[in-house]
């Protein structure tokens, strides 16, 4: 249900080529889970040296990694003990909410390239 309701948001806010632009949702869950890690303190370096660490690496299959990040994702709510069902209902209100605002924000990020 939270991911064919999160589909029609995109697309809604959008459009059909940005939301499932590949490239584009690596970016910004690159950016929104950089957010949620530094919102609880985990330091710029210990955050770039993860991405050196995984870059290092063989590439994962991207199925598997897709299942890893949600138990992790999942494992990482318990510990700061908020409900993930919670915490997305909340956030998509919000986003609906702030329909115009994100488009507008996220067409500039966009325009700067990443």
């Amino acid at each position: 249900m939270a991911q064919k309701e999160t589909l029609d948001w995109c697309k809604e806010t959008f459009g059909e080529e940005i939301s499932m632009n590949v490239m584009e949702r690596c970016l910004r869950f690159a950016e929104e889970s950089t957010e949620l890690v530094q919102a609880l303190g985990l330091p710029k370096e210990k955050a770039l040296a993860i991405v050196e660490y995984v870059y290092g690496r063989p590439k994962g299959e991207y199925f598997q990694e897709a299942g890893g990040t949600i138990i992790t994702y999942f494992a990482l709510c318990n510990a700061i003990l908020i409900d993930a069902g919670e915490a997305y209902s909340t956030e998509v209100d919000r986003c609906y909410d702030k329909q115009d605002e994100i488009r507008k924000k996220a067409m500039a990020k966009e325009l700067r390239g990443f």
